[in-house]
């Protein structure tokens, strides 16, 4: 657990000091939403995020980005 937290930090604060250098570049928090949901975020074997919460994330990003509105099926790469 605190190998984890570590190597998230450290990936994080990477990610921010891109985002500063490069204005072109966005760091999205998807990591940071999903773990703030807790417990509840995640399948019963406690080590996979459910389909909807993936699904939720997605639609998220895709319009804060300003994306188009995916249709339900390709959000969970579904053909």
């Amino acid at each position: 657990m605190t190998a984890n937290c570590f190597s998230k930090a450290v990936l994080r604060v990477c990610a921010e000091k891109i985002c500063s250098e490069y204005p072109q570049v966005d760091y999205f928090p998807s990591y940071e939403i999903v773990s703030s949901m807790g417990i509840h975020a995640m399948t019963p074997d406690n080590v996979h995020v459910r389909p909807g919460v993936v699904q939720s994330v997605i639609a998220h990003m895709m319009a804060h980005y300003g994306a188009p509105t995916m249709p339900q099926h390709a959000a969970l790469g579904q053909a």
